[in-house]
């Protein structure tokens, strides 16, 4: 109890500090701030504050505003409130190189309660601007206080420090005063808003977290000052800031906690298990100002994360797709909704709301989460909202369940109106299963929906008069899909994945023509599928259709001329006869295999694909011929080969080519034996990636010369493979300095 009375005692003086700055239009950051009981333990963003963790930041900042261009440039350092933008605006505000450099200097921060009188009267104050006019300055408009500024400025090279800026609107209200003389002049902005550092076409830092080390470093200097930690409490410190996340305001937070306690191990363990309950009230409310200062549509994507369970890694590719169906995100002419949908997790990301959770060796990222201080906030805000339901009231909008099937079977009928469901069995991704009469009911009940994810949950019929819905995720035990499925007439994606293997998918299917998104796997093929059937013009992902020959795939892909991702089984050729498949022309992934289970591989079609970007092959054999079919995909940036028979048992990589290629990935390639590339192949390669290719004898040589190569994996492979690519790496830091290659072995 009296942690948490001390935890609260300092909450409100936080209260008290924030009501006492928002009643300011501005702040002159060179006087000191208001002070409070807190005051022997400085705020993050005090301008004498430690920095921990940003010595390169400051260097490269610092010759940014010194040594660049003579043209007026603006930088912009971003990050969630409490990162420590202050702080290091400050801290270059004051170094001793920059304060020389600049003729004139001047900072003010911009609260939300923003005026812009009061903005420009701080900058002239601190300028020191004698006004010759009869009418003192704080009687003239913002216009003329603006002209005033500007005729300062006009003869001068200047630094102005913009704290805080909300929102694009500021800045223009201030861009204009800031003239562009060529004399160097430069103007420094922090802001939380990625949108406003591009709008103000900006050179922008995004300001990460610290680490571990980082944030246990801070922490002692805010507890010990030069004193010494014990060695006990060494152990117990880690702990403590871990559970910060690396946010240094929070850091700050807690060390004000420490310094007013005994410096026991007892004491110390007691505030780490702490953590995670009471403590959460200051980390929440820097979270809460975060959300606040969102625009309405990122609020609701960002609650959505409350849809799923604490600390789930979730698939981005289903996450856009569901705020889709939500309809939160606003459509725009220039963009696709999925790209306008993966900008809106950008900025989420950059608020530091979300984490991002895995990357792929492209560095597309695959799963986020949210942080772990904001899933209170974001209950507390769904409840008084009334906008996300674990059962245990009524009257919501949308639904989660992780439970037992007969919970949601229970539930239905009370919850008829809810727009939105997903379900999942109690803590697994095992599937559940519903019997067809109470599907029946159960789809009958929720006909208002517009999302209806049971993608972990078997089905034994199908919803048809679901006229509202976007968004259906479903399995099945069936050997087809209902052709009444057209009646769905609203959905944009459908995912179904066949228990019993092979689907088959009625003609009906190619009515629904808001499709945008259609999955069904393992594999299906589709009934009677005609010249004169309508085409899915909006489907942009589509999986797994199975093509017999080249005239099945281009059919099918003539239906669908628009789609930018594949996967597709396709039956292959039984001879290397020349054979090509054109893909439509905004395909920019494809992912095709053939039958892994028939005793002699196909051949591989050719393929024609103008702005392919990453292609995965499997299960077919490839000769010279296909390779440099390949090879000729001019986009191409990622390749996997998967189980595929090289001809010969080599590959042969001519003079120049795969020169945009990034990524390459050869996966149990067992046949691979002697692999040769010439000069200037894979010229601008990161990521390379050799899986269980146990005939392979060397990487090679020309992969040293390579530039931009950062990467080398190598996993059970023979000796003489993994010598080579430590030759690479020996090579590259020898003959040409280069220390950044990293190479992982690893052996089954």
């Amino acid at each position: 109890l009296w942690l948490l009375d001390l935890i609260q005692e300092i909450g409100a003086e936080i209260q008290v500090l924030e009501v006492d700055s928002a009643s300011h239009g501005t702040i002159d950051t060179d006087t000191s701030r208001t002070s409070s009981r807190l005051a022997s333990t400085q705020s993050i963003e005090d301008e004498n504050d430690e920095i921990v963790g940003f010595e390169d930041v400051i260097g490269k900042i610092r010759d940014q505003l010194v040594r660049g261009s003579d043209e007026r440039e603006i930088i912009s350092i971003v990050g969630m409130s409490g990162a420590g933008k202050t702080a290091l605006a400050n801290r270059l505000y004051s170094d001793k190189s920059i304060v020389a450099h600049f003729e004139v200097r001047a900072r003010c921060y911009v609260s939300s309660v923003y005026s812009r009188k009061e903005l420009f009267l701080s900058i002239l104050k601190l300028l020191r601007v004698n006004n010759n006019v009869t009418t003192p300055l704080s009687e003239q408009t913002s216009g003329e206080l603006a002209d005033v500024l500007r005729k300062h400025l006009f003869t001068r090279r200047y630094l102005i420090l913009i704290d805080d800026v909300p929102n694009v609107s500021v800045w223009d209200d201030l861009n204009s005063c800031f003239c562009d003389a060529n004399k160097g002049s430069r103007i420094l902005l922090t802001t939380r808003h990625s949108n406003v550092a591009d709008y103000a076409k900006s050179i922008t830092l995004h300001l990460r977290v610290l680490n571990d080390g980082e944030s246990w470093t801070l922490l002692k200097k805010k507890v010990f000052g030069e004193g010494i930690c014990s060695p006990v409490l060494e152990k117990v410190g880690p702990k403590i800031v871990r559970k910060c996340e690396g946010l240094p305001l929070s850091i700050v937070f807690v060390a004000s906690i420490l310094a007013g306690m005994e410096r026991t191990e007892q004491c110390w363990k007691q505030v780490a298990r702490s953590l995670g309950t009471e403590i959460h009230c200051y980390p929440e409310n820097i979270i809460e100002q975060s959300y606040q200062n969102l625009p309405y549509h990122l609020k609701s994507c960002f609650l959505y994360f409350g849809m799923f369970s604490d600390h789930e890694e979730i698939n981005i590719s289903k996450l856009t797709l569901l705020w889709i169906g939500e309809g939160f995100v606003k459509d725009d002419e220039h963009r696709t909704l999925e790209d306008i949908a993966e900008g809106y997790l950008k900025n989420l990301v950059e608020s530091n709301l979300v984490m991002l959770a895995k990357r792929s060796c492209g560095g597309r990222v695959k799963f986020c989460k949210e942080r772990a201080h904001t899933e209170n906030l974001i209950q507390r805000i769904q409840r008084s909202e009334g906008g996300v339901y674990f059962p245990n009231q009524l009257g919501q909008r949308r639904l989660a369940f992780y439970a037992e099937v007969d919970d949601l079977v229970e539930w239905r009928s009370s919850c008829s109106l809810v727009s939105s469901v997903l379900f999942r069995k109690a803590n697994t991704n095992e599937s559940s299963s519903i019997a067809k009469a109470e599907a029946s009911k159960m789809f009958h009940d929720f006909r208002f929906l517009k999302v209806l994810d049971l993608e972990f949950t078997l089905i034994d019929s199908f919803p048809t008069n679901m006229v509202y819905l976007r968004y259906f995720a479903a399995q099945t035990s069936h050997e087809s899909i209902t052709s009444s499925i057209h009646m769905l007439w609203n959905l944009e994606t459908l995912i179904v994945n066949g228990m019993r293997g092979h689907l088959s998918v009625p003609s009906t299917i190619w009515n629904m023509v808001k499709l945008r998104h259609l999955h069904i796997s393992p594999s299906f093929t589709a009934e009677q599928l005609l010249e004169d059937s309508s085409e899915l013009n909006d489907l942009v992902t589509f999986s797994t259709p199975y093509f017999s020959c080249v005239e099945d795939a281009e059919l099918m892909l003539g239906k669908t001329p628009n789609i930018r991702e594949l996967k597709c089984k396709f039956k292959g050729l039984s001879s290397d006869q020349f054979s090509v498949l054109d893909f439509p022309t905004q395909l920019e992934v494809l992912d095709i295999f053939g039958d892994q289970h028939v005793e002699s591989l196909p051949y591989l079609v050719r393929i024609s694909a103008l702005n392919l970007k990453k292609l995965k092959v499997s299960y077919y054999i490839m000769g010279s011929q296909h390779l440099s079919n390949i090879s000729q995909l001019q986009n191409l940036q990622e390749l996997e080969l998967d189980f595929v028979k090289f001809e010969g048992e080599k590959w042969e990589v001519r003079k120049g080519e795969f020169a945009k290629l990034k990524v390459l990935k050869l996966v149990n390639c067992s046949s691979l034996k002697e692999w040769t590339v010439q000069d200037d192949a894979f010229s601008n390669l990161e990521h390379m990636v050799l899986r269980c290719c146990q005939l392979l004898v060397e990487i090679p040589s020309w992969f040293a010369e390579i530039y931009s190569l950062k990467y080398i994996e190598v996993d059970n492979c023979n000796g003489s493979v993994v010598e080579s690519a430590r030759i690479i790496q020996r090579t590259k830091v020898e003959e040409y300095e280069r220390y950044d290659l990293e190479l992982v072995i690893k052996k089954s």
